[in-house]
C-alpha cells in the first residue's frame, strides 16, 4: 500500500512511512496528556485541529526544527522522541515565523519555513494557554 506513495517529506525515509504514522499518533496522545485533554484518535485529518478546542496541529519529527508550510494555519507543536518517551521542543502560531529569515525549499521545490527549536515558544507556555484543569 505505501510503496506507491510519493515521498514528500524529508522525515520519511523509504519504508518507514508506517512507523512515522504511528509515532505521529503517539505524539498527539503525548501532547494531549501534557495538556490534560482527551485525544479523539483521528488520523490523517488535515483540515482541522489535532486536539479539539485548541487549534493545535502536532508535528512529530526526528529533526530539531519545526517545518511550517504556507498552508498551515493552526498553532503548531514540535515534538520528538519515540514511543513511549517524547519531548515537546516548543510551539508556534502558524503565521508567526512565515518570514524570509526562516524560508527554505524542500528537495521537490516546495517552499516552507524551517524554524529551529531554540526560537520556538517553550512548552510551559503551551500548557499555560491550552491545558485544562486537572478535573477538566
Amino acid at each position: 500500500m505505501f510503496k506507491e506513495r510519493k515521498n514528500n517529506y524529508e522525515d520519511n525515509w523509504i519504508g518507514e512511512s508506517w512507523a512515522n504514522h504511528i509515532e505521529g499518533a503517539c505524539a498527539e496522545l503525548a501532547v494531549c496528556n501534557f495538556l490534560n485533554r482527551r485525544w479523539d484518535r483521528s488520523v490523517n485529518v488535515f483540515t482541522r485541529e489535532d486536539i479539539s478546542g485548541t487549534n493545535i496541529d502536532v508535528k512529530w519529527s526526528r529533526k530539531p526544527y519545526l517545518i511550517i508550510e504556507p498552508k498551515n494555519r493552526f498553532n503548531l507543536v514540535l515534538i520528538n522522541g519515540s514511543c513511549p518517551h517524547y519531548e515537546i521542543l516548543g510551539w508556534a502560531r502558524a503565521d508567526e515565523f512565515k518570514t524570509p529569515q526562516f524560508r527554505a525549499v524542500f528537495m521537490d521545490g516546495r517552499e516552507h519555513y524551517r524554524v529551529p527549536k531554540e526560537v520556538l515558544r517553550p512548552a510551559y507556555s503551551l500548557a499555560q494557554e491550552f491545558a485544562l484543569p486537572e478535573n477538566g
